[in-house]
């Protein structure tokens, strides 16, 4: 990024920052207050629409801290139009977040604050539901820049759009204030050529994007020096077709793709971190990620035209051993799931049906010995026996998902009561 671009975007970022959100200078107050709407800490709402009432209300400052979890203020304009204005905060009385509304629809400027009282996120909206909560935000509509800062104040990214859609060169940054990647966005899709750097400025990748879908070449430089090219690929139309990875230690060759076939490198910061088989083009097979140090295998799984498929193995990466094994199905979980502890030995069995619980869950304690014997039906627990350490007999049950589950240390101490009802926990 030029320096004139990157004066052009610090000076916006500085002037939104300094500007006031609407709502705290006055602009509210040549508004008639109609309406508000309180919903405490404990949840209790209250709505308040007398005239007499909502006086007390028209001087408050409600991006100072409040003892409230949400308020809505709702306005009339001159035009007749419905404006409201929403604030929520923190547990320790903080404004959380700021929005602005019409007629019922989330448009203006939305505002995001860290616990510690520094700015957040700054954006602009222009549709989407009129409400805080992650349901209604991820339906939101953005337009111009939006900031996203760390909880120290530092600019993470500045991120375009128009209209709602990504659009124009998207910017993360390291915390040194360095930029970290350059995203381009055609009317949402990724266009044109990403780049990423390290945090000492070192060109580290560059991707090249049409419509959306990688198309020509991809370069990977190594940490050290740009001169050195540890990889690269070509695509086609989002296909790869030809490629060559280097060992980031030796430099000599450690994979290869032709003619859309082979095996994919992915790096991390010092090493080769994951292994993908491709096949025409595509990810398909066996998928091996490996520790930080690129030494020990922490996961294998097998992809099926871009879903699980098969087993999922997860490792110890000290010891190399099992620790968790998974059962796929195009990307669904069936079949037997088993967990083992460091030492090897086997922790708990159980099989699950279309990602749920169905048939005998066994779980054992380190030495060897059952501690508890449950069936499901549907993920709703129907029988289940519970066992201290040496005992035969259970020393609580559960029949026709009734009943409580008593857990013990390999010491023989209780460590928890789930009591269950229906084939269900009943949680406090």
């Amino acid at each position: 990024m030029d320096i004139k671009k990157l004066f052009c975007l610090f000076l916006c970022s500085s002037l939104i920052a300094m500007s006031p959100i609407y709502g705290k200078t006055g602009d509210y107050e040549k508004l008639t207050l109609t309406g508000i709407n309180i919903i405490d800490r404990n949840g209790l709402s209250e709505t308040i629409c007398s005239k007499e009432k909502l006086k007390k209300y028209t001087k408050v400052d409600f991006l100072a801290p409040q003892p409230y979890q949400k308020v809505m203020r709702m306005y009339k304009n001159k035009r007749g139009d419905n404006v409201s204005c929403l604030t929520a905060y923190h547990t320790n009385g903080q404004i959380k977040q700021y929005l602005e509304c019409l007629n019922n629809r989330a448009y203006g400027r939305y505002r995001e604050w860290h616990v510690n009282g520094n700015i957040k996120i700054q954006a602009e909206v222009i549709g989407g539901i009129a409400d805080l909560h992650p349901s209604a935000e991820s339906g939101w509509l953005f337009d111009q820049t939006t900031f996203a800062y760390n909880d120290e104040g530092i600019l993470e990214a500045a991120i375009v759009y128009e209209k709602g859609l990504l659009e124009g060169s998207s910017v993360y940054y390291h915390t040194n204030g360095n930029i970290w990647k350059e995203c381009p966005y055609h009317k949402g899709v990724p266009q044109g050529k990403f780049l990423t750097y390290t945090s000492s400025g070192k060109l580290l990748k560059e991707q090249n994007y049409q419509q959306g879908k990688r198309h020509g070449l991809s370069i990977r430089y190594s940490e050290d020096s740009e001169e050195d090219v540890l990889a690269w690929e070509e695509y086609h139309e989002g296909r790869l077709l030809k490629a060559e990875y280097l060992d980031p230690q030796t430099h000599e060759i450690y994979a290869t793709i032709h003619e859309g076939n082979g095996i994919q490198a992915i790096y991390g910061k010092y090493a080769v971190i994951e292994t993908r088989a491709f096949y025409r083009g595509e990810p398909y097979g066996k998928v091996t990620r490996f520790d930080n140090s690129g030494t020990q295998i922490v996961q294998t799984y097998n992809l099926l035209q871009g879903a699980k498929h098969g087993e999922e193995f997860f490792f110890y990466p000290e010891t190399g051993k099992p620790k968790l094994l998974l059962n796929w199905h195009e990307g669904i979980l069936n079949g037997i799931v088993k967990t083992w502890y460091p030492g090897g030995t086997l922790e708990s069995c159980k099989e699950l049906v279309n990602n749920k619980k169905s048939g005998l869950l066994t779980i054992y304690y380190p030495e060897g010995q059952i501690m508890a014997t449950e069936e499901y039906d549907n993920d709703l627990l129907i029988k289940g026996e519970y066992f201290r350490p040496g005992d035969r007999h259970p020393y609580s049950k559960i029949d026709r998902g009734c009943g409580t589950a008593v857990f013990f240390s390999s010491a023989g101490t209780i460590t928890k009561k789930i009591p269950y009802q229906d084939g269900k926990p009943l949680l406090n």
